[in-house]
């Protein structure tokens, strides 16, 4: 079956029939999924909702099913807004599939992991929120989130360090790849260093030798003659040996 991209309004309603199927035991299935940078795809989806929990018409009998669904990244940020109870809904027994649905994030996630899930809200039909799908993925290149600063960048321990150091996996070896951190603490990638860069310097240098830099300059990685590596951000310097999350580092005296 070719593949199908459903719009956003679209894509929701068929994702409801999770809920029935999972609560009443009927069939419901898929062959994979995928995550990306904007967007999940489920392939081969089938399903059929025969529970209700949502009364479409008033008359105090639920005939249709209702399901939330969200999707956030690594360190919680949306990337579905929310919407108002009864947006989507889809009758019971009305059949779907075989057929493949993409749900699109309308936010970019900044970290990993992707999470996203399909769940039948409590109301009056339902006493408790049930938990129906979870799909877990990744967006290629993007730092993953641990908990606080502990996300994998070398300077995890500055608070407010307008830049965060992240070693990077290429296909040639491990670089670095360098995010200007806002404000509100998120990050836009300002400079990537492949291991080929490191590797045209020597190690160590007769004398501190520029790697690489942001087209400004503002931003500038070096190899020190003792074979560290230092990054100049403007006031903010830091010294590390090591191209792993890990790695110990310092901000260099004066």
């Amino acid at each position: 079956m070719p593949h199908r991209r459903f719009s956003f309004r679209m894509v929701l309603p068929v994702l409801v029939t999770v809920v029935a199927l999972a609560l009443a035991g009927c069939q419901f299935s898929y062959t994979s999924y995928t995550i990306d940078c904007m967007s999940l795809v489920v392939y081969g989806l089938t399903a059929k909702a025969t529970v209700a929990n949502f009364d479409s018409d008033f008359d105090g009998i639920a005939d249709s099913a209702e399901f939330t669904l969200t999707a956030t990244d690594g360190a919680g940020n949306t990337l579905i807004p929310p919407l108002p109870p009864g947006t989507f809904l889809v009758p019971v027994s009305m059949p779907f599939g075989p057929g493949d649905v993409g749900v699109p994030f309308i936010n970019p996630p900044q970290y990993n992991p992707i999470t996203v899930t399909v769940t039948m809200p409590s109301n009056s039909f339902l006493a408790s929120d049930v938990l129906i799908a979870s799909f877990i993925g990744q967006c290629p290149g993007l730092p993953a989130w641990v908990d606080g600063l502990g996300d994998g960048r070398i300077n995890r321990f500055d608070m407010a360090a307008p830049v965060a150091v992240y070693p990077f996996t290429f296909e040639g070896g491990v670089g670095l790849r360098f995010y200007q951190i806002d404000a509100g603490g998120h990050g836009a990638l300002i400079l990537e260093v492949t291991p080929e860069q490191i590797a045209a310097v020597a190690n160590p240098p007769a004398a501190n030798t520029l790697i690489a830099s942001t087209s400004d300059g503002a931003v500038a990685l070096y190899r020190l003659t003792t074979g560290e590596f230092q990054m100049n951000a403007g006031s903010y310097v830091i010294v590390f040996s090591e191209l792993d999350s890990g790695a110990a580092y310092y901000t260099p005296a004066g």
